[in-house]
């Protein structure tokens, strides 16, 4: 009687009614009730630091538009600029303007892409040209990352960091309704993060 049997869980389930109830209580999801009082407290305490009520949008006047977000960067270890955060877009550009203050920076000039807004007069290489820089080092206040940067012919900006720096840093954004906005980075090991002002508020 004390022989050991195997039996996967259909036969062990098909012979025991108790296991069976037993494993589906214990993985059936479960509704628990919620303390009203309770939930508030917490959420009030989680959003006391982010929002104001003395300037909440009611009290606040509207803005005609807000300027987007800039951060001080430095490309290559030494070339400082402003870089342009560009929250819409996909990849990140810098004019070859800048490039060419980079030496002896390797670029990959046998690409033949086109970018949908940048070739929206319908230039195409070669008169449109983009290379590309596959691991450009880019520092905002000490999180550096190595990624791919295309090089364009002009370009309003000096630099655009686009979703794939947002990603590479994992980004929080904080817009408050005065203009201003905040902007946490990480660095890729998780060890590092800075938080900078990348909008003043009440601005002109």
């Amino acid at each position: 009687m004390d022989s050991p049997i195997m039996l996967n869980l259909h036969e062990l389930f098909a012979v025991s009614s108790e296991v069976l109830a037993f494993i589906n209580d214990q993985t059936h999801k479960h509704h628990l009730p919620i303390d009203p009082a309770s939930g508030v407290t917490s959420i009030t305490a989680s959003t006391t630091s982010y929002f104001d009520a003395s300037t909440s949008v009611t009290a606040a006047h509207h803005l005609y538009a807000c300027p987007s977000s800039h951060a001080k960067v430095t490309l290559n270890g030494s070339l400082g600029t402003w870089g342009l955060i560009d929250h819409g877009s996909e990849v990140n550009l810098i004019p070859h303007r800048i490039y060419e203050r980079m030496d002896n920076l390797p670029v990959d000039t046998d690409i033949e892409w086109t970018i949908n807004v940048y070739h929206q007069s319908g230039r195409t290489p070669p008169n449109g040209m983009i290379d590309v820089v596959h691991a450009l080092s880019i520092d905002v206040g000490d999180v550096e990352v190595k990624l791919l940067v295309f090089v364009v012919e002009e370009a309003f900006q000096d630099l655009i960091l686009r979703r794939s720096w947002e990603c590479a840093v994992q980004v929080i954004i904080m817009n408050n309704n005065d203009g201003l906005v905040s902007v946490q980075i990480h660095s890729e090991d998780g060890c590092h993060a800075v938080c900078f002002m990348s909008v003043m508020g009440d601005h002109e």
